[in-house]
């Protein structure tokens, strides 16, 4: 009976833990040998852990732009990459 109310936390605490972004698969491993070792300690870590931030992929207004944009420098005018290149003291076509 203990055993089962220990592990319902450790699943809970694991989930919570997921759910806010705090646990991500490279850490589950390591998570669940704590959490079922010492429930005290991963309660701990995850008072104190930062929520890890997905960004995803690039996207306008919720849309993902179209695939010619995210080549590096296309959608630029040649004016744009010129003005650029002004600012920055570098010649057109120079490699950074």
């Amino acid at each position: 009976m203990r055993a089962e109310i220990h592990q319902g936390r450790v699943d809970a605490a694991l989930e919570r833990a997921r759910a806010l972004g705090k646990l991500v698969p490279a850490m589950e491993e390591w998570a669940v040998e704590l959490a079922s070792a010492n429930i005290t300690s991963f309660e701990a870590w995850e008072a104190c852990a930062l929520p890890l931030v997905n960004l995803g992929g690039p996207k306008l207004a919720g849309r993902v732009p179209p695939p010619e944009l995210l080549t590096h420098g296309k959608g630029r005018t040649n004016a744009e990459r010129l003005a650029v290149c002004a600012q920055l003291g570098i010649e057109p076509g120079q490699n950074v």
